[in-house]
This record gives C-alpha cells, sequence and structure tokens, in this order.
C-alpha cells in the first residue's frame, strides 16, 4: 500500500495532539484502526481460522506431508495399499529414487556455498566495513548459519517452502544476547495471510507463528498471568456438537471449490472450541501474530534535501516548524507527513482471547517480518518443490517392481511329488525350505520335481527402465545414480556435458536461494547492529594473517584525538567520534558473496594453477593463495602465514647503500683496492685532497670526469694517469 506524501500547513498540525504535548516525545497513534468493536485477539484469531481453512493451506499441508514421505520412502506406499498387498500376498518393495535426487541437489547447494561481504558506499566507511564483514561471518560460524540454511534447503526443495528466523536469545546472558539461526515448518508451524506477490512476503497482511503448548509449560513461562491463565480457562463453555454449532449461524462461507483461498468451513472461530483448546491432552494453542501498523512521521525538508528533520510528535514538529518560519520567513524549508510501518508481534492465548505479550521486538528492524522464505517453485498461486512431480514415476518404480517379485515367486515355486512316494514328507518338507512347500498329487511313478517358472515378460523392465530416466528428466538432476541403460553416457564428456544441462534446468532453486541468503544476511547484519551497540572487544579472523585478533569496536574517542592524562575524565564539552561504529553502517551496508566452497576452492586453483604454467614469474604472488585454496594440507593456516610473512620481508624497501663491482686490471695492492673501493661507494666526507683528483682540474686532460679507466696491460703503466 502506498501512503502519498502530503505538504502540510503549519496552522492546521498540531491541533489534534495540542500545544501541551509539546514537550513530550509522545507516540503517535497507529493510522490503521480496528473496525467496529473487534479487539485486536479477535480479528487476528479469525484472520488465522480462515488461513487454516482454506483449500490453499489445506491442501498443501496434505502435499507437503505426501512428498516428505516419497523423500524418505515410508509414504510412497499407504497403509491402505500395504494390507491389501499383504492379503493378497504380493510384496510391496520401495526402490527409492526420488532420495538421489533430492540429495544431489543438496550435494550441489553445500559445495557451492558463499560467504557474506559488506561493501561501504563510502571510501572513509572501508575499514568499518571490513570490521563487519568478519563480524558477520563470526556471527555465521557460532549459529552455525551454513549448515541451517543447507537444511532448510534440502526442506524447501522436497515440499516447496521453508522459512528462516534469525531470534535473539537473553536466557543465557541478558547482557550479552546471542544470535541465533533456525528453519521454521510451513504449515506446521508457520503460516501467512493469503493472496501475496512478493518473494520476502513483505506485502502480506499478517504471519503467525502457531504450537500447541502444555498449560502447566505456558503457566511457568508466564508465572505472573498464571491465575487469569488458569481461571479464564475454567470459566470456557462447554464444547458444541455439531448440531448445536450449525445452529449458531456461520461467519465463514463455504468457499468456491475452484478459489484456492476460499474458506471451507461453516463454523465460527470461537465456536470450534477443540481447535484451541486440547482439553484430553490439557494443552492450549498459542499464536504469535506479526502485523504491520503505519504510524505518521513528519518531515522537515530544505528543498534541496541537504537538511532534513524528522519527528513521530506531531506538536513537537509543529513548534519547530514555527519557529523555522519565525526567523526564516518564507524560507526553503516544506513540512510533510509520510506514514511509516513498523511491525509489531502479539503473543496471544486465543481460547480465551488473553494477550499474554505484546510489542516490538527488534529495535533496529521493525520494518520486515522475522522470517525469511525459500521457496523451491513459486508460480502463481501454488508453491511446490522437486518430490510433487516425481510421484506417479516413482509409483511406477514401485508397482512394476513388486509386480515381478510376486510373478517370480507365485510361479515355479513347491516341490510336486507323487501320492505314497516319499518315506518321510515332513521332514522333506521342513528341509527344503520352500516358502510354497509340498504338493501332492496323484501317483504317476516320478520322482519330486519343480514345476519349470515361466519367463518374466520383458516389458516390465523396459517399463521400468522408462520411468527412471522419467523421474532424471523431470527433476533436470541427470547423474550416474539415476541415468540406467541407453540413457547412461558412456564418455566423460558426455558426462560433463551432461551435467552442465542439469545445472541449466536446475538454477531455478539456486537462484531462488541465493536471494534468500542475500535477505538473510541483511537480517543478520541488523541483528548485529542490535546485539553489538556498545563497546566491547570481540575476536575476529583477520584472513591476511590467518590467525585471530581482538578488535574492539564502538569505541568512543575524543574527536581532536588528543592523549588523555591516566585517571583523567574528559569535559562534558569534549566532542567525541566512535571507533569500529558498527551501527553507523545502517545505510551504507551492501552485501555481496565471494565463494568459499570445496568446490568453487577446487576450480578456482586449477585455474590458478594453469596461469601459472604460462607465467611461473608469478607463483610467488600466489603462494599463499594456493596453498589456501588446497584442501588437506595440515597446519595449513601456519603455512599460509610463513608465506605472507616471506611476501612481507620481500616487499619492504631496502635502506642499505647499492652494491658497486669495481674491475681492476693489471696488478693492484689490496690496500689501493679498499681506497677506490670506499670511493666508489659513495662521496667522501669533508674536503677533498687536489692531490687525489683524476679529472682535468688535476692536470689529466685525457680523463676530464675523473673515471677510473679500465684498459691497457698494466694500470700503472698507462700515461694518462698522475706520477
Amino acid at each position: 500500500m502506498a501512503h502519498p506524501i502530503e505538504a502540510l500547513d503549519p496552522e492546521t498540525i498540531g491541533s489534534r495532539a495540542g500545544e501541551k504535548h509539546a514537550d513530550q516525545d509522545t507516540r503517535a497513534l497507529p493510522v490503521e484502526t480496528l473496525i467496529d468493536d473487534e479487539s485486536l485477539v479477535e480479528k487476528y484469531k479469525r484472520m488465522f481460522y480462515e488461513e487454516m481453512n482454506k483449500p490453499f493451506w489445506q491442501n498443501f499441508s496434505l502435499n507437503a506431508t505426501t512428498d516428505f514421505g516419497y523423500y524418505t520412502g515410508i509414504g510412497q506406499w499407504n497403509d491402505e495399499q500395504r494390507v491389501k498387498m499383504r492379503t493378497a500376498g504380493k510384496p510391496a518393495l520401495t526402490l527409492n529414487y526420488v532420495k538421489p535426487v533430492i540429495r544431489s541437489l543438496s550435494g550441489a547447494e553445500r559445495l557451492s556455498r558463499y560467504e557474506p561481504k559488506a561493501a561501504a558506499e563510502q571510501f572513509e566507511d572501508e575499514a568499518v566495513a571490513n570490521v563487519f564483514t568478519r563480524l558477520l561471518r563470526r556471527t555465521i560460524y557460532d549459529a552455525n548459519a551454513e549448515f541451517v540454511m543447507s537444511e532448510g534447503f534440502r526442506d524447501g526443495t522436497i515440499c516447496g517452502v521453508v522459512l528462516f528466523e534469525q531470534p535473539i536469545n537473553y536466557d543465557e546472558d541478558p547482557l550479552r544476547p546471542k544470535i541465533e539461526f533456525a528453519t521454521v515448518r510451513v504449515p506446521d508451524e508457520a503460516i501467512w495471510a493469503t493472496p501475496w506477490s512478493r518473494y520476502d512476503l513483505s506485502d502480506t497482511r499478517a504471519m503467525w507463528r502457531h504450537r500447541w503448548v502444555d498449560v502447566d509449560e505456558l503457566c511457568a513461562h508466564y508465572p505472573k498471568k498464571r491465575r487469569d491463565i488458569l481461571d479464564a480457562l475454567r470459566e470456557m463453555g462447554p464444547l458444541l456438537s455439531a448440531a448445536d454449532a450449525s445452529k449458531q449461524g456461520a461467519i465463514l462461507h463455504e468457499g468456491d471449490p475452484k478459489d484456492r483461498y476460499a474458506h471451507m468451513t461453516g463454523l465460527r472461530p470461537e465456536d470450534d472450541r477443540s481447535f484451541w483448546f486440547d482439553e484430553e491432552r490439557d494443552r492450549v494453542r498459542v499464536l504469535e501474530t506479526w502485523y504491520p501498523r503505519w504510524y505518521p512521521t513528519w518531515i522537515l525538508a530544505s528543498d534541496d534535501g541537504r537538511r532534513v528533520i524528522t519527528s513521530t510528535d506531531e506538536a513537537k514538529m509543529a513548534r519547530v516548524y514555527r519557529n523555522y518560519l519565525a526567523r526564516f520567513p518564507g524560507g526553503p524549508m516544506t513540512l510533510i507527513q509520510r506514514n511509516t510501518r513498523k511491525i509489531r508481534m502479539c503473543v496471544m492465548l486465543p481460547a480465551t482471547l488473553q494477550v499474554l505479550d505484546e510489542g516490538e521486538p527488534f529495535q533496529k528492524d521493525q520494518s520486515n517480518y522475522p522470517f525469511v522464505p525459500y521457496f523451491a517453485n513459486l508460480v502463481r498461486d501454488d508453491m511446490y518443490g522437486v518430490v510433487r512431480d516425481l510421484r506417479d514415476p516413482q509409483d511406477e518404480i514401485n508397482s512394476r517392481r513388486s509386480q515381478i517379485a510376486w510373478i517370480i515367486r507365485a510361479t515355479g515355486d513347491g516341490w510336486f511329488v507323487d501320492e505314497n512316494s516319499m518315506v518321510d514328507l515332513v521332514k522333506f518338507q521342513e528341509e527344503s525350505r520352500d516358502p510354497k512347500g509340498v504338493y501332492v498329487v496323484k501317483k504317476g511313478g516320478s520322482d519330486p520335481r519343480r514345476m519349470p517358472a515361466p519367463n518374466v515378460p520383458q516389458g516390465l523392465f523396459e517399463i521400468i527402465k522408462y520411468a527412471i530416466n522419467e523421474i532424471a528428466h523431470i527433476s533436470g538432476v541427470k547423474n550416474e545414480v539415476i541415468a540406467s541403460g541407453e540413457d547412461r553416457p558412456l564418455s566423460g564428456v558426455a558426462i560433463s556435458r551432461r551435467q552442465q544441462q542439469s545445472d541449466v534446468i536446475s538454477t531455478e532453486y539456486f537462484d531462488n536461494f541465493k536471494l534468500t541468503k542475500r535477505l538473510l544476511y541483511q537480517m543478520m547484519a541488523r541483528r548485529i547492529q542490535e546485539v553489538y551497540h556498545d563497546e566491547r572487544v570481540v575476536r575476529l579472523l583477520n584472513e591476511e594473517t590467518a590467525q585471530d585478533e581482538y578488535v574492539t569496536i564502538n569505541q568512543p574517542v575524543p574527536a581532536d584525538e588528543t592523549p588523555q592524562a591516566p585517571g583523567s575524565n574528559p569535559s562534558p564539552a569534549t566532542r567525541f567520534k566512535v571507533l569500529n561504529d558498527i551501527t553507523s553502517l545502517q545505510y551504507d551496508i551492501q552485501m555481496v558473496e565471494t565463494p568459499a566452497s570445496p568446490s568453487a576452492r577446487a576450480a578456482a586453483l586449477d585455474t590458478l594453477l594453469d596461469l601459472l604454467q604460462k607465467v611461473p614469474a608469478m607463483a610467488i604472488l600466489f603462494a599463499d593463495e594456493i596453498i589456501a585454496m588446497t584442501d588437506g594440507l595440515p597446519n595449513k593456516d601456519l603455512l599460509v602465514r610463513r608465506v605472507k610473512e616471506m611476501q612481507a620481508q620481500m616487499n619492504q624497501p631496502k635502506d642499505e647503500k647499492p652494491k658497486v663491482n669495481i674491475s681492476l686490471k693489471g696488478e693492484v695492492s689490496p690496500e689501493a683496492a679498499a681506497e677506490l673501493s670506499m670511493k666508489a661507494a659513495g662521496p667522501v666526507q669533508g674536503p677533498v685532497d687536489p692531490s687525489e683528483r683524476m679529472g682535468e682540474e688535476a692536470g689529466n686532460p685525457q680523463n676530464p670526469s675523473g673515471q677510473i679507466p679500465t684498459g691497457g696491460p698494466n694500470l700503472q703503466d698507462r700515461a694518462d694517469l698522475p706520477a
């Protein structure tokens, strides 16, 4: 919903709040208000009940359960089919070809993990962005985020969708909370209001985290409301029967079968008591509801946009605007109003219409829902995974293989003996170990014999082969585990081309997950800004030295950087600046990705080694990168650090004097050679004896520059040298 920007008259604003509130920092009422007398709990209880009974969520819940059953193999035969097969004496075989498809996609994702990097938009923020990147990667490591994301990718690829959340846990240490990372199952644990259109679910009307909670556990979690919860549950009326409920009238319509978002039940939410309260198990359904609210914000901005003043207090902004007009009549400032969205949370007990907790849990992330989705396939009004289209080929494989096994067991088994031809028929039957036993026929004078089994129709094997190949074609995962028969490639080039084709077909899953990871990294950055808001020392990895360092973040220092005496306190008028200010990157952070998986490192290493074969002189420049990308080396960090130290020593500037090589021909004494070397190494300090000069000013016109000649058989016999 777009909110227009409206220029306001300074005489009209502030009238509702009154000038008596001008000095108070009040919070404006939300723009959206509830209609009629319906409370907030009643409204979102009704919405949740309607969503849970829509065909969209009913069908998805059934399909998601079936998809996971096909992945594990347990659900490929239902109970009715197993009983029917067992009664007929037929085997119900399960040859799971769905699991290799999912494992192949999951393995490809695990081998192509990426590490986030904070990119500063301003040059002066580059150092802080580097610290923030290291802190972000440390948080990912502490929360095991990579493994949780891989698990969520697998589940989302199976059923079609999964949610991620990053709660802040204050249970262990209220002063130093911890950022966690977890997956949320859909629709078993969470749903959202339909319909919606955006991938990140930012346009949905509400989201619900629902769960069954034991009454004693709920009271233990909210001890101050224990008495109210128990009294309210005792005062609940008796459960209405179906006939009584039908007489109450229906708020929800029956719905159109063609409309996936229609309603399916005629009961009112308050009448379906068993939906909210399970008396037999002594548990209640608790809703954690997230919903948007719009708050008015007043903005006083200059025409060029360089100076902006914002406030949620209407009376305060009116006073500021009037003071500005009094000082600068007709100044280039405009007062406008804009509605700002904030996501609020309410923990409610729908059975008793009680609010257990409410507010805005994340101060640094008030405009976004706390869940990030991953959709494997999101097409119009349907979401589904890879398994949905693989059920029929998998059923074909199971049924045909079971049929072949039944044919083999049903024909040609058992012994046939003539009547009165066996001495001990019972012993023969026990030792034969044949499940069909021994059949006695009329006497014909023949020894015990088996009936020859007929040949199994080869067409059944052809059908199975087609079904296996159909799984590979439909899923787009064409590897050696799935391919069979003539569809199996015979050469390495064919395998490589087929793998490239598989990567193209399955690109949609990885591209969607890449968007999900970018949203998750942005959310984690906001969580870091909320948790690391004070001055502290954190242990971060320095990629340059491959060692951990202790870095101080959010450290206030005097702006003039004047050293303070030990034990002295700066004056209140001293201006401060903050070093490594994490919170300053709120609007100057951009998440980019760099490959960090073994497969990416191996591919980069091969490319780098090919380059070094062409340009061997560059080996010393990339020695540390080669070691870092080589997996399996013991003490890799130590090797990288030694190579970096060697590179640093080679790059240090040399202050020593250049070496001078003097070549003298003929006989010369060691003292004379040393004296000549000292003169050639550098200028002589102090006055120079004229007798030591060898140039034109010393009477030697043949050698005006005074350089040492090197020609002749004997240096002492040269005529152009002074005596």
